[in-house]
């Protein structure tokens, strides 16, 4: 067996649980508010692609600080962590915006607009 470190199995098999053993703490909230406060600087910004949404704690500041977005692609390996983002931000379905939730590897992804 291989000790390499392999991010589709890792995550296959730990995006089943990571929503429910995930700790808010101080350090995450730090991270949000920087990145938050930097796009601020940049935006406004129509279009979004996050790889890696886990289960959307990041997708749900984005689509609740930028009222501008319009198109949002969220990306992950795990198709748990992805099913756990579509239910994390919810309500954000109710703003007029298209959000795409995609279970895919970053190395294969086939998206064919450029961003």
């Amino acid at each position: 067996m291989s000790s390499l470190y392999n991010p589709n199995q890792y995550w296959i098999e730990h995006g089943k649980k990571y929503k429910v053993h995930f700790e808010y703490n101080k350090n995450y909230r730090l991270q949000e508010t920087m990145l938050i406060d930097y796009l601020k600087i940049i935006s406004p910004f129509a279009s979004v692609i996050e790889i890696g949404c886990g289960f959307g704690r990041i997708t749900k500041q984005l689509l609740s600080n930028f009222p501008d977005i319009e198109e949002y692609i969220a990306v992950d390996i795990s198709p748990h962590q992805v099913k756990n983002a579509i239910e994390y931000v919810k309500e954000a379905f109710k703003r007029n915006i298209m959000i795409q939730f995609i279970v895919s590897d970053v190395r294969f992804l086939e998206i064919h607009k450029k961003y």
